[in-house]
């Protein structure tokens, strides 16, 4: 595995905006390409507020564009983080591959599935002093990186302080004083927090009803319920539906119930999120509940959230 170092800022600026900035600085463009990313994580994935744990075991499908050539490969990026989640160590190990389509499908066999995709369009600026790696990041975020060792320089920084005090020096207006921006988990907190409003019962005390109790049989499917479930009266979920739920931790069928939220079950490949609803003080890990669910969650690819 290759390690290296290296920052990275979002900044206010547009596009627009800030390379008319670095000319100023004396900046001129090098280089263009772009790299589109997919994260691949494997079917049943457990995904909690830790984003950077689920991201340290994804693997990538790169795509590379140039003006000269195409690079496809399969990479693995490792990230270790300190108590404030700054990067101290990182690294990656890449082959190249033929086809993205058999890469996805080889990954798909053992598991894997989409997670989300990252689009970046890279610019390389550079002057006399400093090489700056402008990229945009899936049409919304805008970036400034640097890496310890320069493509198109003969320079190479000591230290992550050092790259921070020559980029500062240019005084470029940053979006905010963080220099270890992960991309990655931007784009997974935007997919999963942003767009769930489901997340906001975990943690709470709700009233369900249930309509399918425990030991009665699915009306079309014809397997047999091991759990309670049921819904959440007056709501509305993704199929337009009341937002369906599972009961764990209570052993006889129920007509009704008041408990509390602990997980949402987020499905990938369907508009259908369920939540997972237990007594107040009972808890279950995600694989216990993976477990308890699997009877009918095995026909869909899903995340739990938490």
């Amino acid at each position: 595995m290759t390690f290296e170092k290296e920052i990275t800022v979002e900044t206010s600026l547009s596009f627009e905006e800030l390379d008319k900035y670095l000319k100023s600085k004396k900046f001129v463009p090098k280089k263009e390409y772009d790299i589109i990313d997919k994260y691949m994580a494997q079917s049943n994935s457990i995904i909690n507020t830790n984003y950077l744990d689920t991201l340290n075991k994804c693997v990538l499908i790169r795509e590379m564009i140039t003006p000269t050539e195409n690079k496809k490969m399969l990479m693995y990026k490792y990230k270790k983080y300190n108590l404030k989640e700054e990067i101290v160590k990182q690294g990656k190990i890449q082959c190249e591959i033929t086809s993205l389509q058999k890469a996805e499908e080889l990954l798909n066999a053992l598991s894997y599935y989409k997670l989300i995709d990252v689009r970046d369009h890279v610019t390389v600026y550079v002057n006399d002093k400093t090489e700056l790696h402008v990229q945009q990041v899936n049409n919304k975020h805008l970036y400034i990186e640097m890496e310890t060792e320069c493509n198109y320089l003969e320079k190479k920084y000591l230290n992550r302080d050092a790259m921070i005090k020559d980029l500062l020096s240019y005084n470029i207006p940053l979006k905010e004083d963080n220099f270890f921006v992960k991309k990655a988990e931007i784009e997974l907190r935007e997919k999963f927090d942003e767009k769930n409003e489901n997340l906001k019962y975990i943690g709470k005390i709700i009233d369900i009803k249930i309509d399918r109790e425990m030991g009665t049989k699915h009306p079309k499917h014809g397997f047999i319920y091991p759990v309670n479930y049921g819904y959440v009266p007056d709501t509305v979920s993704g199929d337009n539906e009341e937002l369906d739920c599972y009961l764990l931790g209570v052993f006889e069928p129920v007509k009704e119930y008041k408990g509390k939220v602990i997980a949402v079950i987020h499905r990938t490949n369907d508009n259908d999120d369920k939540l997972i609803v237990a007594p107040e003080g009972v808890n279950y890990t995600n694989e216990q509940i993976n477990s308890l669910v699997e009877f009918q969650e095995k026909f869909f690819k899903h995340v739990i959230l938490r």
